[in-house]
């Protein structure tokens, strides 16, 4: 729902962390949408398969998609995908530099 009064569409955000976020995060994007926003937080990892991983394989594979696999897919998403407009990276943001100019075109 657009809340401010005019006809565009509201402002998408997207939340991006290699693991999903519970609390703070959530009660965020709730206040955001119910304040006319379209906020949503995307991962690869979710909290429980994230405390579930047990053992040397389990936690091998974890560190793969934190890694190998979040960075790879946020960087298809961005390049190739519908981007919301304002995109908060929240883990591995040591590698956001190298992201921003091959997904911004820039």
């Amino acid at each position: 729902m657009n809340t401010t009064g005019n006809d565009h569409p509201p402002l998408r955000v997207e939340f991006w962390s290699s693991t999903e976020y519970g609390g703070f995060l959530e009660g965020l994007i709730r206040e955001l949408n119910a304040g006319g926003l379209e906020a949503r937080q995307r991962f690869v990892i979710s909290e429980s398969g994230y405390r579930q991983a047990r053992g040397g394989w389990a936690r091998l594979k974890l560190r793969f998609q934190k890694y190998i696999g979040y960075p790879a897919y946020l960087v298809w998403r961005l390049m190739f995908c519908r981007k919301a407009e304002v995109i908060v990276v929240c883990t591995n943001t040591f590698l956001s530099r190298f992201w921003r100019p091959s997904c911004t075109g820039g």
